[in-house]
């Protein structure tokens, strides 16, 4: 999850989708460009009411499944305040950005590996 400098509650890294480009790179490019983070990008958990696509994404390096929090990438930093792994059992509706729909999100959760 990502605290963007404009906002007070948790988002997820989104991009628009380009007509060339598959969903799964979509969400790959946002990962990699908002955490700096390179994700392995499964399966669809859901889509929301806007048309975003949610998928399953999985840290590819050892290191990087052993922290919660990361640093914010130079270039990201303009944007990004903060980087963690977030439980969505742990937060409420309110710890969200607008859009975000939590029974959504923990449903998803509970599909992951």
């Amino acid at each position: 999850m990502v605290k963007n400098n404009d906002a007070m509650g948790w988002d997820l890294p989104t991009h628009k989708q380009q007509k060339l480009i598959s969903a799964q790179c979509t969400a790959h490019k946002a990962v990699w460009e908002t955490t700096g983070l390179n994700v392995e990008v499964g399966k669809l958990l859901f889509t929301a009411p806007d048309e975003t696509q949610y998928f399953e994404c999985k840290l590819t390096d050892e290191f990087s499944r052993q922290l919660q929090e990361f640093p914010v990438p130079a270039w990201a930093q303009q944007k990004v305040s903060k980087i963690s792994l977030v439980d969505p059992f742990n937060t409420e509706q309110d710890h969200w950005v607008n859009g975000i729909n939590l029974i959504t999100l923990r449903e998803a959760y509970n599909q992951l590996d």
